[in-house]
């Protein structure tokens, strides 16, 4: 990461401009990717599905430090939920039931 301070002299204003790149160890050009997707199990022992992943980094330090963040789990566990209902329901031939959240969403 490279800083450049520039100031205009006659009105004090100041500017800094952030030049950053990636490298790697033998110093070719590194493409870091925003997102991946993880194959995982939502419960244990159960099927995988997919799930996207945001990578985000920042440095600290002089080290650069590496943040994983699911991406909406919410979405993928509310959907291996009633695939399951559905699944065992079918399975079953019982009827099946959804109840209702005890707190209002906002």
């Amino acid at each position: 990461t490279r800083v450049k301070n520039n100031v205009v002299l006659q009105s004090g204003e100041g500017e800094i401009t952030w030049d950053e790149e990636h490298r790697d160890a033998q110093g070719n050009k590194l493409t870091v990717p925003g997102m991946f997707i993880l194959s995982i199990a939502p419960f244990f022992m159960g099927d995988p599905t997919r799930i996207p992943v945001r990578l985000r980094y920042r440095v600290s330090g002089g080290k650069v430090v590496w943040i994983c963040q699911l991406y909406r789990p919410d979405v993928h566990i509310t959907q291996q939920v009633m695939r399951d209902l559905e699944r065992v329901a079918h399975e079953t031939e019982l009827p099946h039931f959804q109840g209702t959240p005890e707190m209002p969403s906002a």
